[in-house]
């Protein structure tokens, strides 16, 4: 769980492995191979006059997935000299389904209540060809995003700065990442901040793995935009439902979509503090290295 990069190391070596400059290269890299990958790809599809082709955006998703998860897994072998647990696919379509289940359940309960209260209306239906495209974007999002936020980012500075507050810096830096999204609004923020940072944290100190807050992520963004229509972070949606959101903005959002009202934020919270009470009573929690050192003085 936790890593020990204790010992006589060359100074590259020390420089290498220290926390931020780790979390910098990781994520330089990972994108760097997402980027890469999209452009041979796009390049290659061009050349064949097969960019109208729908069906290609699965293939290319899967693809850059696998660039991701194996880019990251080197990485970890080449400079931490470890095998990375967090993308183990032991555990992978367990803890996926249940990211699904747990994000398909809120999504949905999320638009039931604004339906309930008279915010959220049917009015039509589209083709089902609209899931496509979005269906492979959010695949690819969903992932590369957990793996920054959650496998690079919290993990990271867990390991020195314990749990509790990589929880609180990740989940500020995930909510306020979103600052600069149309429609985006300080309160909007401050809701992915709870709703989505939290909870996602609390679900991956759960499983110590990316699998489920992978498929929370990429489920809670395909079904808003795709199924039920309503804009996630303040894109604006096309979906298999044609629909007519009208009502308080603390309810549905407003522009930004759901994700800033206080019915997800209800949602998003108490499903962390659920999370966060199973993995305590897992022992999944690290405390700060100067809590660790002041106990290993007492011990000595």
């Amino acid at each position: 769980m936790e890593q020990n990069f204790t010992g006589k190391k060359p100074l590259y070596m020390r420089i290498l492995l220290f926390p931020v400059t780790r979390i910098i290269i990781y994520t330089i890299l990972i994108t760097l191979a997402v980027g890469v990958t999209k452009t041979i790809w796009n390049s290659l599809v061009s050349s064949i006059s097969l960019n109208d082709i729908a069906w290609l955006n699965i293939p290319k998703a899967l693809l850059i997935l696998a660039i991701l998860y194996y880019t990251y897994y080197f990485l970890i072998r080449l400079v931490e000299k470890r095998k990375p647990d967090e993308v183990s696919s032991s555990m992978a379509p367990k803890e996926f389904l249940l990211g699904l289940l747990l994000g398909s359940l809120m999504s949905s309960g999320v638009i039931f209540i604004m339906a309930m209260a008279g915010f959220y209306k049917i009015t039509g239906f589209n083709s089902w060809m609209v899931l496509i495209a979005p269906f492979s974007l959010n695949l690819v999002v969903g992932f590369y995003e957990e793996l920054i936020f959650r496998v690079v980012l919290f993990k990271i500075t867990e390991e020195k700065l314990g749990t509790w507050i990589a929880v609180i810096f990740s989940s500020l830096l995930f909510g306020f990442g979103h600052i600069s999204n149309p429609n985006a609004t300080v309160w909007s923020s401050v809701a992915i901040t709870l709703e989505a940072g939290f909870m996602l944290a609390m679900i991956y100190i759960y499983t110590r793995r990316i699998w489920a807050v992978f498929g929370f992520h990429f489920i809670w963004n395909f079904s808003q935009v795709s199924v039920f229509s309503v804009p996630v972070s303040g894109t604006e949606a096309d979906g298999l439902l044609e629909t007519n959101i009208n009502g308080p903005e603390l309810f549905t959002g407003g522009e930004f979509g759901p994700e800033a009202s206080v019915i997800a934020v209800f949602f998003g919270v108490a499903t962390g503090i659920v999370f966060m009470i199973l993995a305590i009573r897992k022992g999944n929690i690290i405390s700060p290295y100067w809590f660790k050192n002041k106990n290993s003085e007492i011990v000595s």
